[in-house]
């Protein structure tokens, strides 16, 4: 009997080491593969990625209504000579970008059109004769406009007043702070926005001669018209602004307006109660499931992060559902680091033609499915973000590739299979507390494609579940719930279930630190040929020095009594395995 329990007590001291050295640490999943995937193309530049000018028939109805973003700053204008020095253009930061890594494709240089001044209008003639034959159905101008006072608008005021410049187009109004950081933020702060409700009628009078041009882009009858960030001013008065815009328009014989908002910057509220008809998905800075690459870092100076955008893409992980009227937007690639290389750029590495159509594959048959008429429009981020990354304009290396490709995707004539991955998931085993928010980190860090919550209690809904927990929840996230599961064994049972269904591969498990080991039985008696990995989180009744504390010490006696128990049960089979593969 007292060897038993020597034992006994050996045995606990030991599983409490065990668990108590459970990593409760995460950091966004890492791709340890430090070679970019455009490094291949670096000493042979352009000879297999270059695609030449096609021309195409510009009559062919495209069943959807592609529209480009387009930036106006390719011009000199006095602030930013004043700002930045006499001369300055976006090209100035284009040309002065420099690869920061190995593999990184800098700088991105244009053809065809060149080093453009827009206020040249032959430049917009041979961008639009370039549009129209790829496919694209119009440009949505950003517009500047701060109280009155206008940034790069000349031309978009060109454009305006030459009719023969015969293409669609709308606006999409810029409407935060202009900054150094070009980001909105207020750091360096050039032109400051404040905007208020004696700004509303000159804004409207501004905007009336735009949305009476016949070639303004409309929504059954209304004119276009695209708002950067809604939440900006505070919903009170942007709703006041939507509906003195609107009625300032009935008044003036324009009729009713089409009202959207980008979401990103957090902005995931219902459109309508913005005043808003809906929202274009726009956020590159929050995707959820991305993979960083690890690489080396030629400057120390540098700040930037590198994510494995082809993975992102070819795990189907863009496929989101909406809840609210949401248009779907897709970037061709994405580097901003001759803008921010050290302050934060994001590079998508692997930004590819064939990526790039892959993604408008899915985004225009989700715009079909979703979408009738007038309403069957998707946005392309962007016709001419050079400084960004983000462009469909031919360059030195890719050439007409991704306008080409755009091409393709809408006439139907290219079929994206799937790609054969290892499919991930991860699950959070209820019965202690930040389970559910660690699990939904790990699915935002890109841990996996999607996610189980095992042995939730029937009723409960996952707008419960975040309101109880604090929980950011993205809306499209693939969570399921599950409220089968009353135990551990029940949990078991469950995410195998879930697993098969879903024909995944390999699991990351919550769950609590203690719970680990009697888990891990549980779990791999009933998915065997399933990878799992298990991530410990922290348990605020388990004191740290747990042997001091009666309460801590015995529910730890207990877990550890649970553990023996169905690991003599489950033993055989262990043994078995192991000399299995041993032989």
């Amino acid at each position: 009997m007292g060897g038993g329990l020597l034992l006994w007590s050996i045995g606990l001291v030991w599983f409490n080491l065990v668990v108590n050295r459970y990593d409760t640490q995460l950091k966004p999943q890492e791709d340890m593969n430090t070679v970019s995937e455009n490094a291949r193309m670096l000493d042979d530049y352009g000879k297999n990625d270059f695609v030449p000018f096609k021309p195409y028939k510009t009559d062919k109805d495209m069943k959807i209504r592609p529209i480009a973003l387009y930036l106006p700053q390719f011009h000199q204008f006095n602030e930013n000579n004043q700002w930045h020095g006499r001369g300055f253009t976006e090209w100035t930061n284009v040309t002065a970008a420099k690869p920061l890594y190995d593999g990184h494709y800098q700088p991105k240089l244009p053809i065809d059109v060149g080093f453009y001044d827009l206020t040249h209008e032959d430049v917009m003639f041979r961008q639009i004769e370039l549009a129209k034959n790829y496919g694209i159905y119009g440009f949505a101008f950003y517009y500047y406009w701060f109280s009155g006072k206008k940034l790069m608008e000349k031309p978009i005021y060109n454009y305006l007043h030459n009719k023969n410049l015969d293409f669609p187009f709308c606006l999409h109004w810029a409407n935060e702070s202009w900054s150094k950081r070009w980001d909105g933020g207020n750091q360096e702060l050039l032109m400051e926005q404040n905007f208020s409700e004696a700004d509303f009628q000159k804004f409207a009078e501004d905007l009336l001669p735009f949305f009476t041009d016949k070639r303004y882009i409309r929504v059954n009858g209304k004119p276009l018209f695209i708002i950067y960030r809604p939440a900006l001013f505070g919903q009170e008065k942007f709703v006041r602004f939507t509906e003195y815009l609107r009625d300032y328009m009935r008044r003036n014989g324009v009729g009713e307006l089409f009202l959207l908002g980008t979401k990103q910057f957090g902005f995931f509220a219902d459109p309508e109660t913005y005043g808003l008809d809906g929202v274009i998905d726009f956020d590159i800075r929050s995707v959820i499931g991305l993979h960083k690459k690890s690489v080396v870092k030629y400057y120390k100076d540098t700040d930037f992060t590198v994510w494995n955008w082809k993975d992102y893409i070819e795990a189907d992980l863009m496929k989101l559902d909406y809840t609210y009227k949401t248009f779907r937007t897709v970037f061709p690639r994405w580097d901003n680091s001759p803008r921010k290389a050290k302050t934060g750029a994001f590079i998508y590495d692997g930004s590819t033609p064939d990526i790039y159509g892959r993604w408008l594959s899915y985004a225009t048959e989700m715009t079909k499915r979703d979408f009738k008429g007038d309403e069957r429009m998707l946005f392309i981020n962007a016709w001419n973000e050079w400084a960004e990354g983000a462009m469909l304009e031919p360059d030195r290396r890719y050439g007409y590739a991704y306008l080409d490709m755009t091409r393709r995707v809408l006439d139907g004539a290219i079929d994206f299979k799937p790609v054969k991955r290892n499919k991930v998931g991860v699950v959070a085993l209820t019965g202690g507390s930040n389970r559910i928010a660690r699990a939904i980190e790990l699915l935002n860090f890109g841990y996996g494609e999607k996610m189980l919550i095992s042995g939730v209690r029937p009723g409960t809904t996952m707008n419960l579940i975040t309101a109880r927990e604090d929980i950011k929840h993205y809306q499209g996230q693939k969570v399921d719930l599950g409220y089968t599961a009353k135990d551990t064994v029940g949990n078991a049972q469950e995410i195998a279930e879930w697993v098969e269904k879903h024909d995944i591969n390999e699991i990351y498990a919550v769950t609590s630190f203690y719970h680990i080991p009697r888990s891990r039985l549980e779990l791999e008696h009933r998915m065997p040929t399933i990878k799992i990995h298990f991530v410990a989180v922290e348990s605020d009744f388990i004191a740290p020095k747990w042997w001091t504390k009666w309460k801590s010490l015995r529910f730890l006696a207990g877990e550890y009594t649970k553990f023996l128990i169905v690991g003599i049960q489950y033993l055989p089979e262990r043994v078995y395995r192991l000399l299995k593969n041993w032989v």
